[in-house]
């Protein structure tokens, strides 16, 4: 029988089996007694998971950040649009815009999703 780590202290078998951290469960009581011998469950997410969930959490704020950026550059983009941009506008139009990019770079990093340096929002 092998054991996997589950939420808090309970783990599940390889057929799916759900134990409880409970003295009293005689599933619980054979786990301790496989624990005793040496033995150790495998982590809770494989590093295949642990990667994914990574990957999807990286993606899901790269999205959030860039929606961020698109809202802040619109109104100044249209102020550009209609040469109605002063210094000012130009500058965080400017500012923005380089975020924008560097936002679009982050996947290419090296150590991504694992390791993100990621861009900081103009002020």
């Amino acid at each position: 029988m092998k054991y996997k780590q589950s939420e808090g202290d309970s783990v599940t078998t390889d057929t799916g089996l759900w134990i409880p951290a409970d003295p009293e469960n005689t599933d619980w009581q054979a786990y301790q007694q496989w624990l005793t011998e040496g033995n150790s469950p495998d982590p809770r997410f494989s590093k295949d998971e642990l990667n994914a969930q990574k990957l999807a959490e990286a993606s899901i704020e790269i999205s959030r950040l860039r929606a961020i950026a698109d809202y802040a550059i619109k109104p100044l983009q249209d102020a550009v649009d209609i040469d109605e941009a002063d210094a000012e506008v130009l500058a965080a139009w400017k500012l923005w815009k380089k975020y924008r990019i560097a936002l679009s770079k982050v996947e290419a990093q090296p150590d991504y999703p694992a390791s993100i340096d990621w861009p900081l929002l103009p002020a």
